[in-house]
């Protein structure tokens, strides 16, 4: 025999996990998969993903806007490195 659990207003309240990074956020901080709504992704690893993403959709269809793109990518990454060092 199996019961049905409701949601209530705390559990909305209450810190969940990013599948991706592991860090606590509140609901409406994470995106949540079509197929699998138990999946919770932060909003800085969901633009981290997207950027991914769009990396590997440029690498496979080049075109100007692609290459462009790359650039940018390319120099984030150089900024980046130069704010770890």
């Amino acid at each position: 025999m199996s019961t049905a659990v409701t949601a209530t207003e705390s559990d909305a309240a209450e810190p969940r996990v990013c599948w991706c990074c592991g860090g606590t956020y509140p609901e409406p901080g994470l995106v949540r998969l079509g197929s699998h709504p138990e999946v919770g992704i932060c909003l800085p690893c969901a633009h981290y993903l997207h950027q991914q993403a769009r990396g590997r959709e440029d690498a496979r269809r080049r075109s100007p806007a692609a290459r462009l793109r790359d650039g940018l990518r390319a120099g984030l990454r150089l900024v980046h490195a130069a704010a770890l060092a």
